[in-house]
């Protein structure tokens, strides 16, 4: 029973690390998207695209999905979703992808302070030692021959890691009986909803002339139905089975496919500092990722 279980897990946690290598591709895909076509708008387009290729294909199916699904957790699943892939798109536009990659990937991080709070578990204590070492990685990795610069889209991403923390440990509490393919499309559909009021607020509308932009609009489609459907469907197919916890130890090899398709597809290197920095911030994570739980010790 046992080899069983850890056998399911294993193939449950193969499905996250193939959404983390269409993540990774995606990001500098996202970056380069957004150097062609407004921010807001790029993400906007990526978001509406996936929700009507979900509805499209699954339509039926989502409607059966979300009948009797309590609306209130569900909606806070989507809204936390939306906030944490619009900011994650944003932090590439304003920092280099391998740095963003790495710092959206310490969502661990933030779960011994969130779980006790969503998921009423004990504090873990131990853990805060951790933390500490991955402040030291992050602080190497940002440093660069111009010095310590942690701006604006460090802090979007660090944002971005905030938000995906209480998005898994919200889908862990609340939507293990939700059908995926219904919680990728309503998801899809409330970050659309967002980002297309961002367009409007802030960027006045959808520049219709820079779709002719083909490298950035392939970017987009790809993100959108690869880096966004596929990628949705894994996560929520897969955290109907493992724990947030165990996710977020293979979350940790989106970085690691994030800086290697930056280095492809963008130039972006690291220097030595950075190299040593990301490690530290990767194995702290990692750490962290398989700390023992103490979820079933009620606080």
């Amino acid at each position: 029973m046992r080899a069983t279980s850890a056998s399911r897990r294993m193939l449950y946690g193969g499905l996250i690390l193939l959404e983390c290598l269409l993540w990774g591709l995606g990001n500098p895909l996202i970056k380069i998207g957004g150097q062609g076509i407004a921010p807001f708008s790029s993400i906007a387009l990526r978001f509406s695209l996936a929700f009507l290729a979900f509805v499209l294909v699954f339509g039926r199916r989502v409607w059966r999905g979300l009948r009797g699904v309590r609306p209130g957790p569900c909606l806070a699943v989507c809204v936390f979703t939306a906030l944490s892939f619009t900011l994650s798109s944003l932090a590439l536009m304003y920092t280099q992808a391998n740095i963003a990659g790495f710092l959206m990937g310490v969502a661990v991080l933030f779960s011994p302070f969130l779980d006790p709070i969503i998921l009423r578990t004990r504090f873990q204590w131990r853990i805060l030692p951790v933390i500490a070492v991955v402040c030291v990685g992050m602080y190497l990795l940002c440093g660069g021959s111009d010095g310590f610069v942690f701006g604006l889209g460090e802090i979007l991403a660090l944002l971005c890691s905030l938000c995906f923390a209480i998005m898994l440990a919200l889908s862990e509490k609340y939507v293990s009986q939700v059908d995926p393919i219904a919680l990728s499309t309503i998801q899809c559909g409330a970050a659309a909803i967002l980002c297309i009021a961002c367009m409007f607020l802030f960027e006045g509308g959808l520049d219709l002339q820079a779709l002719s932009n083909r490298k950035a609009l392939g970017a987009v489609v790809y993100v959108a139905l690869g880096g966004t459907c596929a990628a949705y469907v894994l996560q929520n197919v897969a955290m109907h089975h493992i724990s947030a916890t165990f996710a977020a130890l293979a979350f940790c090899t989106e970085p690691v496919f994030t800086a290697l398709f930056a280095y492809l597809l963008l130039g972006e290197t690291l220097s030595a500092q950075g190299f040593v920095g990301a490690g530290i911030v990767l194995a702290g994570v990692m750490a962290a990722s398989v700390w023992p739980a103490e979820r079933s010790r009620k606080a």
